[in-house]
């Protein structure tokens, strides 16, 4: 709850050439292993304290209020293998990430014209063979534009 939180500020507190950004997280990428407590954190009405040592508190849950969305992706935890050079690259079944769907941090592009959708081709198969055949194409790039719409966790 507390590291939570603190990002949640910590995003908060982003600033550029001196101005606050002001950028509220959207969206908590979470592996699947934490799934479950983002989940209980970001939804139950109340948050229950056990210890001593953390004072009185209310009963409401402040971190429902944000909306948070939960996301689990698995290659969190399972890690990724880089296509081109087969490099693998670890994952963490602790690390999560906030994300703010006010900041440009990922951009997605399309080729100019494709309607952001596959191109599918149909062709009867000839010269003695039986069926069809399907030719889909998608033009489609990703870029990191940004790191200040993302924080991870410490």
């Amino acid at each position: 709850y507390a590291t939570l939180s603190a990002n949640l500020a910590k995003m908060r507190l982003v600033r550029e050439n001196g101005v606050n950004l002001n950028l509220q997280a959207t969206h908590l990428l979470v592996p699947p292993t934490l799934e479950d407590l983002a989940v209980e954190l970001t939804m139950s009405a109340n948050i229950l304290y056990g210890g001593a040592d953390e004072g009185v508190r209310g009963t409401s849950n402040s971190l429902q209020r944000r909306g948070l969305q939960v996301v689990a992706e698995p290659r969190l935890e399972n890690g990724v293998v880089d296509p081109s050079s087969e490099t693998s690259q670890s994952g963490s079944s602790s690390a999560w990430y906030l994300v703010s769907a006010d900041a440009h941090t990922i951009e997605v592009g399309y080729l100019k014209g494709t309607g952001r959708a596959p191109r599918v081709r149909t062709t009867v198969l000839d010269k003695g063979r039986w069926g069809m055949n399907w030719d889909v194409s998608m033009d489609i790039g990703v870029k990191a534009l940004d790191f200040k719409g993302m924080s991870k966790s410490s």
